[in-house]
């Protein structure tokens, strides 16, 4: 094998190496996302309905962002009409759509209902946000905070 051949085979190996450690880098990242799961129902806490993720029934580490489509988006949606009525109103000049989907409206009424919580206003719902924000209760139309 001439040097050029053999150079040639082993700068192939070297990127083939290079794109399989790129490779692993990324899906080293994807399990750190995927740790945070997405929120696809409605339970209850503390007597008040909030999005959850089935099947674990976890309200307490869930996340919902831009894009997201569920009953856990809809009742986001629903607390925020009867909690924040007023104030989506003022913003919106009505209320927020409950759509189960997580669009550029329900981003920027989260992000007022954050403001107000005194959270970060980052347009997506987790746990901070779901410790600041009021919800509405199993009793009715009442609001209240969930630890």
């Amino acid at each position: 094998m001439t040097r050029t051949k053999r150079a040639t085979r082993i700068g192939l190996w070297l990127a083939a190496m290079a794109a399989t450690t790129v490779t692993s880098v990324v899906v080293l990242q994807s399990p750190s996302q995927a740790a945070t799961l997405h929120c696809n129902r409605v339970g209850q806490s503390n007597d008040a309905y909030v999005p959850i993720f089935y099947p674990s029934w976890d309200p307490f580490n869930c996340l919902l962002t831009r894009g997201d489509r569920s009953d856990a988006v809809r009742q986001l949606q629903n607390d925020m009409n009867i909690c924040y009525h007023q104030e989506m109103w003022n913003l919106l000049g009505k209320d927020v759509g409950v759509d189960g989907d997580f669009g550029p409206e329900t981003e920027r009424a989260l992000r007022r209902v954050q403001q107000l919580a005194g959270t970060a206003a980052d347009g997506e719902y987790g746990p901070n946000t779901r410790r600041a924000m009021m919800h509405q209760r199993t009793s009715g139309a009442y609001c209240g905070r969930v630890s």
